[in-house]
């Protein structure tokens, strides 16, 4: 799962300045800026290990 969200991260790095690095910044950048950090933010709070939640449990 970590490398999996390793390259959710880069992916979304990528699509977020892709406008600027294939120069088509010019045409329309917001969506790719957008959905590129979002993408980035979830690969980043993404927890990797279960929690110590129960599933039925009563706390």
């Amino acid at each position: 799962m970590p490398l999996h969200l390793a390259v959710d991260g880069v992916a979304g790095a990528v699509l977020a300045f892709s406008p600027w690095i294939f120069a088509f910044a010019d045409l329309g950048w917001a969506p790719y800026l957008v959905l590129g950090l979002t993408e980035l933010a979830a690969a980043f709070v993404t927890e990797t290990s279960p929690g110590d939640r129960r599933v039925g449990s009563r706390a």
